[in-house]
């Protein structure tokens, strides 16, 4: 009963005043008992000795009835809630597959349509050499949107995405990207528990941020190394990517969308990503990010 009471255990105190009503009642109809053998003699010691015992059995049967009702009412309160928190799930990861799809894909069906109609004009034309580039071009942009149509299918459809998973696909990707162009890659990856399982959502932000770190360095920093560096310990995530590239000045360059969408992936981890660069002295990524499980 202390226990109880003094750790407010929910719809326990309902169970706990049933039964100190019911000690109470035994206490009276026990000391009823003890007076009507030293004489004293009334109505009560005589006619209705158990009538203390029988009040707390009554209200701790009541007690115990309202206990269950009000356990019974705030399970199906949770039940509730956890549909709606369900629906919402479901809602929320529509929403990310259609910002994806829009973002990723959308831009690059665009682009290719663009470049087919150029390859038409050129076709027309008797250019064979800039038809051939366009092609090219059309080729090249259809890989990419099969890539990150795959990458899109893998964050939404694996449920166990480990840490050591996470790793080993940005790995893949790293490698994949680095080495057409024969830029040296250095991966340093520290976990404290490799098969810590991230959220979809966290593991897809992740995952698409270090992607869009990795592709801005192929394409513009002019690197021969780039690093990758992922650390995860106490639900602390760790995550920077440098190259030893040109570099750029971040007060004279346009933010793209490559930009936004890291700042805005950041947000939604409730994190901050800090961009560091200098023209001729590369580019840092990196981002810190709390894991709530």
């Amino acid at each position: 009963i202390s226990h109880v009471f003094r750790h407010r255990i929910p719809n326990t105190s309902w169970v706990a005043s049933g039964m100190v009503v019911n000690i109470l009642g035994t206490a009276l109809t026990i000391f009823m008992i003890i007076l009507e053998r030293q004489g004293i003699r009334n109505l009560v010691t005589v006619g209705y000795p158990l009538i203390f015992m029988r009040i707390g059995i009554l209200a701790d049967m009541f007690f115990y009835q309202v206990a269950l009702l009000k356990k019974w009412h705030h399970q199906e309160k949770q039940l509730a809630v956890e549909k709606l928190q369900s629906q919402l799930a479901v809602e929320q990861l529509r929403n990310d597959i259609s910002r994806e799809l829009h973002d990723d894909i959308g831009s690059t069906l665009s682009g290719i349509q663009l470049y087919s109609n150029l390859a038409i004009s050129q076709v027309f034309a008797g250019n064979v050499q800039e038809t051939n580039r366009t092609l090219k071009g059309i080729s090249k942009a259809s890989i990419e949107a099969v890539n990150r149509l795959k990458d899109i299918v893998w964050l939404n459809s694996s449920e166990n995405i480990t840490v050591e998973t996470l790793f080993e696909k940005l790995k893949d990707y790293t490698t994949l990207m680095a080495k057409p162009i024969s830029i040296i890659v250095v991966y340093n990856f520290l976990s404290e528990n490799n098969k810590q399982i991230l959220p979809g959502n966290i593991a897809g932000h992740l995952f698409l941020i270090c992607k869009e770190a990795v592709n801005n360095a192929v394409k513009y920093s002019d690197a021969d190394t780039l690093v990758v560096d992922l650390k995860f310990e106490k639900d602390i995530f760790n995550l920077e990517v440098k190259d030893n590239g040109i570099g750029f000045d971040m007060e004279a360059v346009t933010k793209g969308n490559g930009l936004n969408n890291l700042q805005q992936r950041a947000t939604e981890l409730n994190s901050d990503i800090i961009i560091t660069t200098a023209k001729h002295k590369g580019t840092s990524v990196k981002l810190i990010s709390k894991i709530t499980r």
